[in-house]
């Protein structure tokens, strides 16, 4: 995914709407909501977000609002990584405030690419958050729905769906012989100082919280 074929205006709008769609908001979103979330006029994002959806990123319904393509979400993600990993970055490492650190992560995440980003992942101890409390997507998730969460956030008695687990073999290996595969629905059983207990539809079975931590799940209601 080349987010540098796109200006950080366009880029802006694509974490915008993914960051609604993060606090709660359903798609389709009104353009005036995403107009409120930019501090923007409606006509400058109507003329935006037909400008994403004819370069493939969004999809726009009139009356009704935009909504991701698949292309679109996954940069959208990517974008977020990049940005949380250098706020984890900002305020472990250069002591900065965790609300500064996120606004100059801002500025870095239009010039830092996958490659260099996995470094700084790894130089960081692969975070699963940021310094504010927010999620940073993998790079196994970055096409899972932008309102996937770790399982590991999940409180005991919740249930959710699987929409992506680590790409490593041996791990997807053991995660699909206990039938934690995508599109599962599973039920987070009980929580212990450093496993869970999660039921999905074939047995129930103890993880560590570190696996769980990446495994991403869809909330549901049951």
């Amino acid at each position: 995914m080349e987010k540098q074929n796109l200006s950080e205006s366009e880029q802006m709008y694509l974490v915008a709407l993914a960051q609604l769609l993060e606090s709660g908001h359903q798609e389709p979103v009104p353009l005036t909501t995403l107009a409120e979330a930019l501090g923007v006029q409606p006509v400058s994002v109507n003329q935006m977000v037909r400008r994403l959806t004819q370069q493939g990123y969004l999809e726009y319904t009139p009356y009704k609002g935009a909504r991701f393509a698949p292309a679109g979400q996954t940069l959208a993600r990517q974008i977020l990584r990049f940005r949380r990993l250098w706020a984890v970055f900002l305020t472990e490492k250069l002591g900065y405030a965790p609300q500064r650190a996120d606004e100059l992560a801002c500025s870095l995440e239009h010039i830092t690419t996958p490659a260099l980003s996995d470094r700084l992942a790894a130089f960081l101890g692969h975070p699963h958050t940021d310094p504010q409390g927010k999620a940073i997507p993998s790079t196994e998730s970055l096409s899972s729905p932008l309102n996937a969460v770790p399982l590991s956030t999940l409180k005991p008695g919740a249930h959710a769906q699987v929409a992506a687990i680590p790409s490593e073999r041996g791990v997807r290996a053991f995660l699909q012989g206990e039938g934690l595969t995508p599109g599962e629905r599973v039920h987070l059983q009980g929580e212990g100082e450093t496993s869970l207990l999660v039921r999905s539809s074939q047995k129930s079975v103890f993880i560590s919280q570190e696996l769980a931590s990446q495994i991403f799940v869809i909330p549901t209601q049951e």
